[in-house]
């Protein structure tokens, strides 16, 4: 008979049992595979329900604020209607009143609201409501304004089959952010392309186009609105522009950033073409390539000049008659009983000036209020050295036609934002209109006759007021509104959030940028935009 060889059976049974070790281990890796699976399309399932609840609740909440002016009361009723779309979708089971009590946890507590706010809802959900929205409070970092409402809600899921896996529940989160997008013009520049009443300029890169972007990098930024121009940046089926001189370009930035539009109405000359590419399109969507060119849309023709400012101007004028103007000289002491935020020192008191003057390297402080800037023989008006700050809260400064606003390089206007320091507050006028009625940084008076309807004004007529020099910065919350002034900004990156400009032309020359954030108009519509 033949013999085995020693351990030849052994071999062969540690070879089975290394077979069912490792079928066991991969059965386990299998189901547990097959567990995660199913509780991930758990997850799923319920992020989908937690996001239509969100954008749902942010569309509702929305519509409390279509129209101006946005108070604290709009922005309550916001919450609320946001809150009950919630309630109702996410069935949270909140009692008759509890609705408002959810609301106002969800707006004014840091981390929104919870079973432990005083409801009947015992959930373990944390939900959010936002309004207004800054980068911090949106879903993307985006910063929308007042008009626009962030809903967020963190929901406690539960493991089924995974539980073999770890013994915490998944948190499954949802946002969104809806916003209003209105008509209303961020940029509006009002000098009709016209060498006479019904005579048109037919030559590119002369004094008829209004709107000048010169030197490489210069662009306007916004978000949301449109820019209005009541002429073309050159004549009908011009070239692409090969001066320095000609315009650069008006930067779209990509849709998830910004929804804005250029609007070129009665275009003149009424032929001109839209293939031109001095308006470019950066991305406007996935699906368009660059330098694509928008139609116009929203305005029925010329822009007007609006009456904005005008009753508070005449009422200024009349109160300020019999006043002698004041000086305020490099030397001078400060005259005002607020103090600086900054530096502690002594601020300056609103009234009638015929100038305002910073030295070089110098920072002062405008107490809240209105300053009227009148002309005075040699320098006048507002005049901001090389590298020197005026900064201030709840300010409107109103020029009158022939006084200046001048910031040399280096300097910087720091009006009622963050940046100026202290608590951010609007400026003392508004527009004036139910429709709009939004703070106003910078009054220009309107030169008499001037109107876009009827062209009566030029070059040589029209104010020159507004000039930011080279180097400086500017950075102001409210409108700018200089309707008949030609408005120079010269060689900086660093301009901020205007909110509105209105002018008779605008120039941004050499790297000159303007990147601002526009709330919109009031005949606006919700948009979820996040």
């Amino acid at each position: 008979m033949s013999r085995r060889p020693a351990g030849v059976g052994a071999g062969r049974g540690a070879g089975r049992g290394q077979v069912l070790v490792l079928f066991v281990i991969a059965l386990t890796v299998l189901l547990a595979a097959a567990a995660l699976a199913v509780d991930f399309a758990v997850w799923l399932t319920e992020r989908r329900a937690m996001q239509n609840a969100a954008d749902a609740a942010a569309q509702a909440g929305i519509a409390e604020l279509l129209r101006r002016p946005i108070t604290e009361a709009k922005r309550a009723a916001a919450a609320e209607h946001a809150m009950d779309y919630l309630d109702r979708q996410l069935a949270l089971g909140l009692a008759p009143g509890e609705v408002t009590v959810a609301a106002a946890h969800a707006l004014g507590d840091a981390d929104g609201f919870g079973a432990e706010d005083g409801t009947s809802y015992q959930g373990g959900d944390r939900l959010v409501i936002r309004t207004p929205v800054g980068s911090a409070d949106s879903c993307r970092g985006g910063s929308w304004g007042s008009r626009a409402l962030t809903v967020r809600v963190d929901h406690v899921s539960e493991r089924f089959f995974s539980r073999i896996l770890s013994s915490s529940d998944p948190h499954v989160g949802a946002c969104a952010t809806s916003a209003v997008f209105g008509g209303g013009l961020a940029v509006a520049v009002l000098k009709p392309n016209q060498t006479a009443p019904g005579v048109y300029a037919t030559q590119p890169n002369n004094a008829t186009i209004t709107m000048k972007l010169a030197g490489q990098d210069s662009y306007v930024r916004i978000w949301g609105g449109d820019v209005g121009i009541n002429s073309t940046f050159s004549a009908a089926g011009a070239p692409p522009p090969s001066s320095p001189n000609e315009p650069a370009f008006v930067k779209f930035m990509t849709s998830a950033e910004n929804h804005m539009l250029a609007t070129i109405e009665a275009p003149s000359p009424p032929t001109w073409s839209v293939e031109a590419r001095q308006v470019r399109v950066e991305g406007a969507s996935e699906l368009e390539s660059d330098d694509v060119y928008h139609a116009p849309v929203h305005l029925p023709g010329y822009i007007p000049i609006p009456p904005w400012g005008s009753d508070s101007f005449v009422q200024l004028v009349a109160t300020d008659a019999g006043v002698t103007p004041i000086t305020i000289s490099k030397t001078t002491t400060p005259n005002g009983t607020c103090t600086d935020p900054v530096t502690d020192e002594a601020g300056i008191a609103p009234g009638k000036y015929d100038l305002i003057e910073v030295a070089t390297g110098e920072r002062r402080w405008l107490c809240p209020g209105v300053f009227h800037l009148v002309r005075k023989g040699g320098t006048q008006g507002l005049q901001l050295a090389s590298n020197s700050t005026i900064a201030g809260q709840g300010v409107t400064l109103v020029f009158e036609s022939d006084s200046v606003l001048r910031v040399d390089s280096g300097g910087a206007l720091l009006l009622n934002v963050a940046a100026a320091g202290g608590e951010t507050t609007a400026a003392t006028w508004q527009t004036g209109s139910s429709f709009h009625d939004v703070p106003m940084t910078i009054w220009i008076e309107p030169v008499a006759g001037c109107d876009p309807l009827a062209p009566a004004c030029s070059d040589s007529t029209s104010s020159d007021v507004f000039t930011i020099a080279g180097g400086a910065g500017l950075d102001l919350r409210g409108i700018i509104f200089g309707p008949t002034d030609k408005m120079k900004i010269a060689g900086n990156d660093l301009h901020h959030g205007s909110g509105e400009i209105w002018a008779w032309t605008i120039e941004y020359a050499g790297n000159s940028q303007l990147d601002q954030v526009y709330e919109g108009a009031d005949d606006g519509y919700p948009l979820l935009v996040e």
